[in-house]
């Protein structure tokens, strides 16, 4: 399956499961934000390059990150039975062991096992 293909059907499963925001470089975001109730990857360190917010999980990440993710905030709502933690996957489909998992309000600006090595994410209640 081509990552063009791959990029197509995620943004359908984004879709599906939760809000999908792209934001390309050269565009007007602040580097280093993330709307509250989001999770945000981006393809460079220091929060640049490429960026993508989700609300929801997403068993296949765009092309735009997928194995080039650099950056990630966690700003997932907390309370009693809301999933506030983000495991980062290297494979589609939530699969494999985990890279990361991100706690509410944490920022990583690099990780060298996770670097690179994102594929899907999901909201969960433990690490």
């Amino acid at each position: 399956m081509s990552k063009r293909i791959k990029a197509l059907a995620a943004s359908a499963v984004a879709v599906a499961a939760g809000a999908l925001t792209m934001v390309m470089p050269g565009t007007a975001s602040a580097a280093g934000t993330c709307s509250s109730g989001y999770f945000c990857v981006w393809s460079d360190t220091g929060f640049t390059g490429n960026k993508v917010s989700w609300s929801g999980s997403d068993s296949i990440w765009p092309d735009s990150v997928w194995n080039k993710d650099s950056s990630w905030i966690n700003s997932g709502i907390t309370g009693p039975g809301v999933p506030s933690l983000v495991k980062v996957y290297p494979l589609n489909f939530q699969t494999g062991f985990y890279t990361l998992c991100i706690g509410p309000g944490q920022k990583i600006d690099w990780n060298p096992g996770a670097n690179d090595n994102g594929q899907s994410h999901g909201w969960y209640s433990s690490c």
